[in-house]
């Protein structure tokens, strides 16, 4: 799956590091201002404002680390404060973080394409907007906020990750999208109330998300980008199939020689005796945890994209015959609409109705690509 969602909870007062091995599966606890720093890492990475309700409190553009810790404490930018209620505010909820990670090929891609970052960013904005905030946020009202009513007023911060955490020492390109999402939403009556997720049957909606996303993705690297993709439909441990891509150029074998965190993690779990395609999802965020080093903030650009086109080369990977075939193929159709990329995105965002059902998606992937195109 592309997305994870994180709770972050916790008070200005209770200041645990984000990397901390005290951190709870799917549970962050540390201060909003912290949390801020986390995401822009320490000032190297500009966040964006997302949402119908980040316009309504008059934030757009980018986001001022001071406004986004203003709303994770539950205020609102004309200074209405939703904290207290409930009496919780000792352990609050502050929001929620929802992690959307891009295929291994199109971070590699990103080495030389910095339109694949613009391109990774823009499509978990429009994921966000027309899936999430459509389909899946309410707002609480009445007493304990048991009452819920559906709204799209939600305000998010999504900031762009280039790289993962270093494993024995090297790099690997790993475009994600951390966006933040406070525990505020406005409802029909203009008031402002606590968020609520509502994530389908069986988590359903989640796996649309994040093939929202990638569908978004794949559309804007084929229309705008003329890259040839392999749709892929990625099975988890639950049988429940998501959505994926390789780049015609891009072997897996190569994919892998650039995804030492996953073969790290991989290496951690066996050495505890455990599977890693059995493992569960806490058994694998303490994998994550005890094998987690802190990003190196100060490396050199330069210096690590020289590397990277280096470690791409070694691995059979042409980067510049890749987008040059690209370009050329761009082209020609970028006038047109990619009937491919379109129709993975429809079927992905207009197919939600489906998911309080217990029915699969990838019956209309099939239809729609035939299952010779399918890897």
């Amino acid at each position: 799956m592309s997305v994870k969602e994180t709770h972050l909870k916790g008070t200005p007062e209770s200041v645990i590091k984000y990397v901390s091995e005290q951190k709870k599966a799917q549970t962050v606890h540390f201060s909003e201002d912290e949390t801020s720093n986390y995401y822009a890492e320490n000032g190297n990475v500009k966040g964006v404002w997302m949402g119908n309700g980040a316009a309504i409190q008059g934030l757009s553009c980018y986001v001022n680390n001071s406004d986004l810790e203003k709303l994770l404490h539950g205020v609102t930018m004309d200074g209405h404060d939703i904290s207290k209620r409930g009496n919780h505010q000792n352990n609050r909820r502050m929001g929620s973080d929802w992690t959307f990670s891009a295929p291994k090929a199109a971070s590699i891609l990103s080495i030389d394409d910095s339109r694949v970052k613009a391109w990774m960013l823009e499509s978990v904005q429009q994921a966000i907007e027309n899936f999430y905030a459509r389909e899946m946020s309410h707002a609480r009202k009445g007493k304990g906020g048991v009452i819920t009513e559906f709204s799209d007023l939600i305000v998010a911060a999504g900031f762009l990750h280039e790289t993962a955490r270093a494993a024995d020492g090297i790099i690997d390109p790993q475009l994600h999208v951390h966006v933040v999402i406070p525990n505020l939403i406005q409802r029909a009556d203009g008031q402002w109330a606590s968020l609520r997720s509502d994530y389908g049957k069986k988590s359903r909606k989640i796996y649309a998300l994040g093939d929202a996303q990638v569908a978004y993705l794949m559309n804007k690297m084929q229309v705008l980008g003329g890259y040839e993709l392999e749709l892929r439909l990625e099975c988890d441990k639950k049988g429940i199939e998501h959505l994926s891509f390789g780049v015609q150029g891009i072997s897996r074998e190569a994919e892998d020689a650039f995804s030492g965190r996953k073969k790290q993690i991989q290496s951690y779990l066996l050495k505890s005796g455990i599977d890693p395609k059995k493992a569960t999802r806490k058994q694998k965020d303490f994998a994550v945890l005890n094998t987690r080093v802190s990003k190196d903030r100060n490396v050199d650009k330069k210096y690590l994209k020289d590397a990277l086109r280096q470690r791409a080369h070694d691995a059979g990977i042409d980067l510049d015959s890749i987008r040059a075939a690209a370009a050329k193929r761009a082209a020609v159709t970028q006038k047109q609409q990619s009937c491919t990329g379109m129709d993975v995105t429809n079927i992905t965002v207009h197919s939600s109705s489906d998911f309080g059902e217990d029915v699969a998606i990838s019956h209309d992937y099939q239809s729609a690509f035939g299952p010779d195109n399918i890897g």
